[in-house]
């Protein structure tokens, strides 16, 4: 992290620009909507510490001081887009054609059990700023077209982040939303940050106090995710683990080191993709949650399953990834032909296929990896016309089909001789 850090609102507001890209007409969309209602906006949170940092900006979140929902409403109209308002919260979403901007008025918020969802009400901008997570997120940048204003920084989240500190606004704020114990965990990790000493006194008090167990697991599995999702996930899982957050999840769990560099090789795999189709977020999700329960008793890996909510279906695709996954590196240590492989690794789910590459030395992820790319996208030799012509039909079809397949990728030839030989040696009836 730099330690050149420049706060001045006016150099923020040209960085945004610069960086905002398609989002700018939704951004401005909204501006405008506020400015017409006499509301001001400001830009909050994660975003202002990301350009603060100089770091890629991810999400867009406004704040207004006012007119939430006929701002939201107005915005999407203006861009043919939609609007969700979620009046409870106080929150708003914009969108159109892919992107999105969310919107929150400002607000306070109470929380009428420790780990319960919040009430909140409107409130005043420096209030808002009072209520969030950490200092470096208590930040709010005026946006409007002429002079809008200062940064408002009244946490000193600025300094902060110059002395690389964590800092919460308040001694119980682990309490009131005990997510924020991921959250701090994620953050520390991706900016490189530490824990200021009030901040990891009162951490610690937390867990041993087993504040997550009054959070749901729905929403303890999101946090997961997001720290899954990080793109240095081998270190995000393994602060997790290192602070003891997963032993407040379920106590007992922890990362076996076969699941640390399976993770820490995930991260590889994203910067240089071994095949395409893993680049999609959810089974590089997927994999990422199996590799966290890769070597766990089988008790444990039911009792974290339960907590997080993962039921039927989804918790059984789990355990599959995990089963199969293992089953496939074991069955690949000795030399197999393509068309075997072929034949073994087709039914394997995306997921499974990915952590079996995370998990398998060397020599057999470079099988997985060919297996991956190239052979499982090799055209079947035999097609619709020459099973009509022999007048083939039924179960015997897909037995030809992966006779043929299998011989075709181990370099064997396939003709009229070999498939009347296949008829007969099987008995197949035409």
């Amino acid at each position: 992290m730099s330690q050149r850090i420049r706060a001045s609102a006016e150099l923020l507001r040209g960085r945004l620009d610069r960086v905002l890209g398609v989002r700018e007409p939704l951004l401005r969309a909204v501006m405008r909507e506020a400015r017409c209602r006499g509301a001001r906006a400001y830009l909050v949170g994660g975003p202002v510490r990301d350009l603060l940092l100089g770091r890629p900006l991810v999400d867009v979140d406004v704040m207004l001081s006012d007119g939430l929902g006929p701002v939201a409403v107005a915005a999407a109209e203006r861009v043919g887009g939609r609007a969700v308002v979620h009046g409870r919260f106080l929150t708003a979403r914009v969108e159109h054609a892919g992107i999105q901007i969310d919107l929150c008025r400002a607000r306070r918020e109470s929380y009428p059990a420790p780990g319960s969802l919040p009430r909140v009400v409107a409130a005043e901008v420096e209030q808002d700023l009072g209520r969030r997570d950490f200092t470096i997120h208590a930040m709010a940048l005026p946006l409007g077209p002429r002079d809008p204003g200062p940064l408002l920084d009244p946490f000193d989240g600025i300094r902060d982040l110059r002395n690389r500190r964590l800092r919460i606004l308040h001694p119980q704020s682990f309490i009131d939303d005990p997510t924020r114990l991921l959250r701090a965990s994620r953050y520390a990790t991706r900016l490189g940050l530490r824990f200021e000493a009030e901040t990891g006194r009162a951490f610690r008090g937390a867990l041993r106090e087993g504040a997550l167990e009054s959070v749901s697991g729905d929403r303890v599995s999101h946090e997961l995710e997001r720290t899954l999702a990080e793109e240095r996930t081998g270190p995000a899982a393994s602060s997790l683990d290192r602070l003891g957050l997963l032993g407040a999840v379920v106590r007992g769990w922890s990362l076996s080191p076969a699941a640390k560099r399976a993770l820490r090789r995930l991260d590889s795999a994203r910067r240089t993709p071994p095949w395409s189709e893993m680049e999609a977020s959810e089974v590089q999700t997927a994999a990422a949650f199996a590799a966290l329960l890769l070597d766990a008793p089988g008790k444990l890996r039911e009792r974290a399953l339960e907590r997080l909510g993962f039921t039927g279906g989804r918790a059984t695709r789990v355990v599959e990834s995990i089963r199969e996954a293992k089953r496939a590196v074991r069955w690949l240590d000795r030399e197999r032909s393509p068309g075997a492989v072929d034949a073994r690794l087709g039914t394997l789910r995306e997921p499974a296929l990915l952590l079996g590459y995370l998990i398998a030395d060397p020599a057999r992820a470079r099988v997985l990896r060919r297996y991956a790319r190239e052979w499982r996208h090799l055209p079947n030799p035999l097609g619709g016309a020459e099973l009509r012509g022999i007048g083939l039909q039924g179960p015997p079809v897909g037995k030809l089909l992966r006779a043929a397949r299998r011989r075709a990728l181990d370099g064997r030839h396939i003709d009229a001789a070999w498939v009347q030989r296949w008829l007969a040696r099987y008995g197949v009836m035409r």
